[in-house]
């Protein structure tokens, strides 16, 4: 059941009741970036933009001696939970009430919530580190078969922290989707390089830590169809359309004991 910052939207206490006319499921919506040519039918290519931010309706019924508690909930809103575990950041947008005649106790009131980063987002997981053991190696990162109980992310997480332990040179690190980013230092035994996917920032610590440490970010570049680098879904087994991960191509000139681990919360259409 969905709730706000932690209070249930269907709340016999203050007799609150979640109606079916809500609609959980928002209309999704991408910015595109299209090239036209004259010389050419349609499109001549283009790339993919940003998700424009969800809105969605939340239609309830209160005792009017209540109504002020709830619209003070939603006015205020700022973390949404459906119940599964996904949350969701978002900003009140607006309110309609439909009163019942002033005889009648109760009122019915929709409210639009907008979700400004676009997706769910479920549980932050941090999988076992994977170990470099060749030129090129695949590492699975998050998903249903990667990380049974993750969830299976099906939209794109562009903040997640990558991480390498160990001797190595020439990193390269690639997502299906198309991004990637680059180290061209060495990464001692003693090592660990981070990688901060939201600001693009790296930095190298001595210590089993994902903070800190002393910044390298002028020896990392990065890029992706969308200008930075995101973890997207992709599909293990292209019959099985339920089953979901992301999965990471590490390049490396040299390895020796290294390994890459990932920190992330999968993200999730609304």
């Amino acid at each position: 059941m969905y709730s706000i910052d932690g209070i249930p939207l269907d709340n016999r206490a203050l007799g609150w009741r979640f109606m079916r006319s809500s609609n959980p499921y928002a209309e999704m919506s991408q910015e595109i970036e299209e090239v036209r040519s004259p010389t050419q039918d349609g499109d001549a290519g283009g790339s993919a933009g940003r998700m424009v931010a969800p809105i969605l309706p939340f239609t309830m019924v209160t005792p009017k001696v209540n109504l002020s508690a709830l619209d003070s909930l939603f006015a205020s809103a700022s973390v949404l939970a459906d119940g599964s575990g996904r949350t969701a950041g978002v900003k009140f947008v607006s309110r309609s009430v439909e009163h019942w005649g002033e005889a009648e106790p109760k009122v019915r009131v929709t409210y639009t919530l907008r979700i400004p980063a676009a997706f769910w987002r479920g549980p932050e997981v941090t999988p076992a580190a994977t170990a470099i053991s060749n030129a090129t190696t695949v590492v699975r990162c998050l998903g249903d078969s990667a990380l049974p109980g993750s969830g299976g992310l099906n939209a794109p997480v562009g903040d997640a922290i990558i991480r390498v332990k160990g001797q190595a040179t020439a990193l390269r690190v690639a997502d299906t989707g198309g991004s990637w980013f680059t180290y061209d230092g060495p990464i001692a035994a003693t090592e660990w390089l981070r990688f901060h996917a939201a600001s693009g920032r790296a930095f190298l610590t001595t210590a089993d830590t994902w903070e800190g440490g002393t910044e390298v970010s002028g020896r990392i570049d990065y890029g992706g169809p969308r200008g930075r680098f995101e973890i997207t879904p992709m599909f293990p087994s292209p019959l099985d359309r339920k089953v979901r991960e992301a999965r990471l191509t590490v390049g490396t000139t040299i390895r020796v004991g290294a390994a890459l681990q990932v920190r992330a919360r999968p993200a999730f259409m609304v």
